[in-house]
């Protein structure tokens, strides 16, 4: 026999409170249930919270390993690939001026032949970072690739169909 059973039969309560209290009792308990479900949800939107702040922070280190890679990858062929004159007397070689972010004019030592074929985009002036001032001339092939991996690289390629060549 519950509580209820014995309260009834010794008169201290009457049946509508006895139905009373147990809609009560059974209305709290689900409420009751209702807040655990609730601290679940909450607890799972936590998680995807935080699930995708870390597929962010997965995909920003991703890109900045592709950007180191394609860096290394841009000056692995520079150096390869470098044609500029290092060597030879300032006699043997010639300025050539070239203007870095439409402001500065640089210039670097090249021969002759050299001078013809950056004129006609045969060859173009690269240089090894974005802030740097060494450069490397390499063939028009290498600078388009160059220029795929990073176009701040490219300092000077001439478009080769602007020209006219006379006999």
């Amino acid at each position: 026999m519950n509580l209820r059973d014995q309260l009834l039969k010794a008169g201290l309560a009457s049946k509508k409170q006895a139905r009373k209290a147990s809609n009560d009792a059974r209305l709290a308990k689900k409420k009751n249930k209702g807040g655990v479900d609730q601290i679940t949800r909450e607890i799972e939107e936590k998680k995807e919270l935080q699930r995708k702040r870390d597929r962010e922070l997965n995909r920003q280190k991703e890109l900045e390993k592709q950007k180191l890679e394609n860096t290394y990858r841009a000056r692995q062929i520079m150096l390869r690939n470098n044609e500029l004159v290092s060597g030879g007397s300032q006699f043997d070689t010639i300025l050539y001026y070239f203007i870095v972010n439409s402001t500065k004019i640089h210039s670097i030592r090249v021969t002759d032949q050299q001078q013809t074929q950056l004129e006609f985009g045969s060859m173009g002036v690269v240089r090894l970072d974005p802030t740097s001032t060494d450069y490397c001339l390499l063939s028009e092939a290498n600078c388009k690739r160059i220029y795929d991996i990073d176009p701040e690289l490219v300092v000077c390629l001439h478009p080769k169909e602007g020209y006219l060549v006379s006999s």
